[in-house]
Protein backbone atom coordinates (compact mmCIF):
# COMPACT_ATOMS: atom_id res chain seq x y z
CA UNK A 1 0.00 0.00 0.00
CA UNK A 2 2.74 2.16 0.83
CA UNK A 3 4.72 1.89 -2.56
CA UNK A 4 1.57 2.40 -4.26
CA UNK A 5 1.28 5.59 -2.73
CA UNK A 6 4.81 6.38 -3.35
CA UNK A 7 4.62 5.77 -7.34
CA UNK A 8 1.26 7.95 -7.24
CA UNK A 9 3.33 10.36 -6.13
CA UNK A 10 5.82 10.58 -8.47
CA UNK A 11 3.72 9.81 -11.19
CA UNK A 12 2.17 13.20 -10.14
CA UNK A 13 5.35 15.16 -9.90
CA UNK A 14 6.06 13.98 -13.05
CA UNK A 15 3.40 15.21 -14.74
CA UNK A 16 3.53 18.36 -13.10
CA UNK A 17 7.62 18.39 -14.23
CA UNK A 18 6.63 17.50 -17.90
CA UNK A 19 4.16 20.38 -17.63
CA UNK A 20 6.34 22.99 -16.49
CA UNK A 21 8.44 22.26 -19.03
CA UNK A 22 6.45 22.13 -21.73
CA UNK A 23 5.27 25.55 -20.70
CA UNK A 24 9.54 26.77 -20.46
CA UNK A 25 9.48 25.30 -23.86
CA UNK A 26 6.57 27.85 -24.76
CA UNK A 27 7.63 30.54 -23.71
CA UNK A 28 11.23 29.82 -25.04
CA UNK A 29 10.02 29.77 -28.82
CA UNK A 30 7.68 32.36 -27.52
CA UNK A 31 10.64 34.81 -27.19
CA UNK A 32 12.67 33.08 -30.24
CA UNK A 33 9.85 34.20 -32.32
CA UNK A 34 9.54 37.46 -31.34
CA UNK A 35 13.86 37.77 -31.19
CA UNK A 36 13.26 36.62 -34.97
CA UNK A 37 10.89 39.70 -35.67
CA UNK A 38 12.89 42.11 -34.02
CA UNK A 39 15.92 40.86 -36.34
CA UNK A 40 13.76 41.20 -39.44
CA UNK A 41 12.17 44.48 -38.07
CA UNK A 42 15.52 45.85 -37.85
CA UNK A 43 16.95 44.98 -40.82
CA UNK A 44 14.22 46.57 -42.52
CA UNK A 45 14.22 49.57 -40.45
CA UNK A 46 18.40 49.88 -41.09
CA UNK A 47 17.47 49.61 -45.34
CA UNK A 48 14.99 52.25 -45.14
CA UNK A 49 17.31 53.92 -42.92
CA UNK A 50 20.13 53.80 -46.03
CA UNK A 51 17.42 54.25 -48.33
CA UNK A 52 16.82 57.71 -46.74
CA UNK A 53 20.59 58.98 -46.26
CA UNK A 54 20.64 57.93 -49.99
CA UNK A 55 18.09 60.40 -50.56
CA UNK A 56 19.16 62.81 -48.27
CA UNK A 57 22.82 62.86 -50.02
CA UNK A 58 21.18 62.95 -53.33
CA UNK A 59 19.04 66.18 -52.41
CA UNK A 60 22.13 67.76 -50.82
CA UNK A 61 23.82 67.22 -54.16
CA UNK A 62 21.16 68.25 -56.19
CA UNK A 63 20.37 71.30 -53.74
CA UNK A 64 23.88 73.00 -53.62
CA UNK A 65 22.15 75.91 -55.25
CA UNK A 66 19.96 78.20 -53.47
CA UNK A 67 16.34 77.86 -54.21
CA UNK A 68 14.57 80.25 -56.04
CA UNK A 69 15.36 79.23 -59.58
CA UNK A 70 19.22 80.06 -58.75
CA UNK A 71 20.63 79.46 -62.86
CA UNK A 72 24.49 79.35 -63.50
CA UNK A 73 25.15 82.81 -65.46
CA UNK A 74 26.56 82.08 -68.65
CA UNK A 75 30.34 83.72 -69.16
CA UNK A 76 31.06 85.92 -71.52
CA UNK A 77 31.86 83.49 -74.58
CA UNK A 78 29.12 81.47 -74.10
CA UNK A 79 27.11 84.33 -74.23
CA UNK A 80 29.20 85.41 -77.67
CA UNK A 81 28.52 81.74 -78.88
CA UNK A 82 25.12 81.70 -78.66
CA UNK A 83 23.95 85.09 -79.80
CA UNK A 84 21.65 85.20 -82.56
CA UNK A 85 24.26 87.80 -84.29
CA UNK A 86 27.07 85.52 -84.07
CA UNK A 87 24.82 82.66 -85.40
CA UNK A 88 23.85 84.74 -88.49
CA UNK A 89 27.13 86.13 -88.90
CA UNK A 90 28.47 82.23 -89.37
CA UNK A 91 25.49 81.36 -91.46
CA UNK A 92 26.07 84.78 -94.09
CA UNK A 93 29.78 84.50 -93.49
CA UNK A 94 28.87 88.53 -93.35
CA UNK A 95 31.32 90.46 -90.50
CA UNK A 96 28.79 91.91 -88.06
CA UNK A 97 29.13 93.67 -84.18
CA UNK A 98 27.97 90.90 -81.50
CA UNK A 99 27.32 92.98 -78.38
CA UNK A 100 27.28 91.00 -74.97
CA UNK A 101 26.94 92.18 -71.49
CA UNK A 102 28.64 90.85 -68.14
CA UNK A 103 26.53 90.57 -65.11
CA UNK A 104 26.27 93.23 -62.74
CA UNK A 105 25.79 92.35 -59.73
CA UNK A 106 23.49 89.45 -57.55
CA UNK A 107 24.97 86.70 -60.20
CA UNK A 108 23.13 83.41 -60.45
CA UNK A 109 19.58 84.81 -60.16
CA UNK A 110 17.09 85.05 -63.04
CA UNK A 111 15.88 89.23 -61.71
CA UNK A 112 17.38 91.44 -63.08
CA UNK A 113 20.91 92.52 -62.69
CA UNK A 114 20.76 95.61 -60.97
CA UNK A 115 21.56 95.69 -57.18
CA UNK A 116 24.61 94.62 -55.19
CA UNK A 117 25.45 91.04 -53.69
CA UNK A 118 25.34 91.61 -49.70
CA UNK A 119 27.04 88.96 -47.62
CA UNK A 120 26.17 87.97 -44.13
CA UNK A 121 27.78 88.84 -41.35
CA UNK A 122 30.67 91.84 -40.34
CA UNK A 123 33.98 91.35 -41.55
CA UNK A 124 36.32 92.12 -38.84
CA UNK A 125 39.41 94.19 -38.03
CA UNK A 126 42.73 92.04 -37.11
CA UNK A 127 42.23 90.59 -33.68
CA UNK A 128 45.63 89.83 -31.53
CA UNK A 129 44.99 86.30 -29.75
CA UNK A 130 45.60 86.66 -25.76
CA UNK A 131 48.47 83.89 -26.27
CA UNK A 132 50.01 84.92 -22.37
CA UNK A 133 46.25 84.66 -21.08
CA UNK A 134 45.59 81.35 -22.74
CA UNK A 135 48.71 79.85 -21.47
CA UNK A 136 47.83 80.72 -17.63
CA UNK A 137 45.83 78.45 -15.60
CA UNK A 138 42.38 80.08 -14.39
CA UNK A 139 39.36 78.81 -11.94
CA UNK A 140 36.54 80.56 -10.39
CA UNK A 141 36.36 83.59 -7.82
CA UNK A 142 34.25 83.09 -4.91
CA UNK A 143 34.84 86.02 -3.24
CA UNK A 144 35.16 89.97 -4.12
CA UNK A 145 38.93 89.73 -3.32
CA UNK A 146 41.78 86.92 -3.33
CA UNK A 147 44.35 86.25 -0.36
CA UNK A 148 47.04 84.65 -1.96
CA UNK A 149 50.86 83.78 -0.99
CA UNK A 150 53.73 85.78 -3.31
CA UNK A 151 57.39 84.64 -3.35
CA UNK A 152 59.08 88.69 -2.03
CA UNK A 153 63.09 87.65 -2.41
CA UNK A 154 64.91 84.28 -2.82
CA UNK A 155 68.88 84.95 -2.36
CA UNK A 156 70.64 81.65 -3.72
CA UNK A 157 73.68 80.33 -2.38
CA UNK A 158 74.50 77.45 -4.73
CA UNK A 159 78.22 76.67 -4.91
CA UNK A 160 80.74 74.04 -5.22
CA UNK A 161 81.41 72.40 -2.28
CA UNK A 162 83.77 69.25 -1.08
CA UNK A 163 83.37 65.76 -0.68
CA UNK A 164 81.27 65.71 2.12
CA UNK A 165 81.21 69.65 2.92
CA UNK A 166 78.29 71.36 4.60
CA UNK A 167 75.97 72.49 1.62
CA UNK A 168 75.38 76.30 1.62
CA UNK A 169 71.95 77.52 2.84
CA UNK A 170 69.47 79.57 0.66
CA UNK A 171 66.57 82.04 1.87
CA UNK A 172 63.42 82.81 0.40
CA UNK A 173 60.35 85.20 1.79
CA UNK A 174 57.06 85.10 1.17
CA UNK A 175 54.14 87.39 1.63
CA UNK A 176 50.59 87.53 1.97
CA UNK A 177 48.62 89.97 -0.23
CA UNK A 178 45.28 90.75 -0.57
CA UNK A 179 43.82 91.61 -3.97
CA UNK A 180 40.46 92.93 -5.01
CA UNK A 181 38.51 91.03 -7.60
CA UNK A 182 37.75 93.93 -10.33
CA UNK A 183 35.10 93.50 -13.57
CA UNK A 184 36.09 93.96 -17.15
CA UNK A 185 33.78 94.45 -19.69
CA UNK A 186 32.25 96.47 -22.03
CA UNK A 187 29.18 97.81 -24.39
CA UNK A 188 28.13 98.94 -27.58
CA UNK A 189 25.21 100.24 -29.82
CA UNK A 190 23.66 98.09 -31.97
CA UNK A 191 20.88 99.05 -34.57
CA UNK A 192 17.26 97.79 -35.17
CA UNK A 193 18.07 95.61 -37.67
CA UNK A 194 20.25 93.62 -35.88
CA UNK A 195 18.28 93.10 -32.92
CA UNK A 196 15.80 91.22 -35.02
CA UNK A 197 19.14 88.63 -36.12
CA UNK A 198 19.81 86.77 -33.07
CA UNK A 199 22.16 84.94 -34.92
CA UNK A 200 24.50 87.82 -35.78
CA UNK A 201 24.13 89.72 -31.85
CA UNK A 202 24.86 86.07 -30.75
CA UNK A 203 28.19 85.57 -32.33
CA UNK A 204 29.31 89.54 -32.02
CA UNK A 205 29.15 88.71 -28.48
CA UNK A 206 30.88 85.66 -28.41
CA UNK A 207 33.46 86.94 -30.69
CA UNK A 208 33.66 89.99 -30.72
CA UNK A 209 32.95 91.68 -27.32
CA UNK A 210 34.63 88.78 -25.77
CA UNK A 211 37.95 88.87 -27.61
CA UNK A 212 38.12 92.51 -26.64
CA UNK A 213 38.18 91.47 -22.96
CA UNK A 214 40.33 88.95 -23.28
CA UNK A 215 43.25 91.11 -24.86
CA UNK A 216 42.54 93.99 -22.12
CA UNK A 217 43.07 91.08 -19.43
CA UNK A 218 46.17 89.85 -21.44
CA UNK A 219 47.34 93.12 -21.73
CA UNK A 220 47.06 93.77 -17.62
CA UNK A 221 48.18 90.29 -17.02
CA UNK A 222 51.71 91.15 -19.44
CA UNK A 223 51.75 94.95 -18.50
CA UNK A 224 49.56 96.03 -15.62
CA UNK A 225 47.30 99.04 -15.11
CA UNK A 226 49.28 100.54 -12.20
CA UNK A 227 46.00 101.06 -10.10
CA UNK A 228 45.03 97.19 -10.24
CA UNK A 229 45.95 93.87 -9.86
CA UNK A 230 44.31 90.70 -12.07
Amino acid sequence: MGDEVVLEKLEEISVKQNKKTDELKTNVDKLETKYNEQVEANAELKEQNDDLAARVKDLEQKGALPQGGAVETKSLGQQFADSPEFKKAMESKVSGIVEIKAPTGNVGTTDAQTYSQRIAGVIPLPQEAPTVYAALPKSRATSNSIDYVKEETFVSNVDEVAEKGALPLSTTEYVTVNTPVVNAGHHIKITEQMLQDNVAVASLIDTRMGQKVLQKINNLVVMGSGTMKV
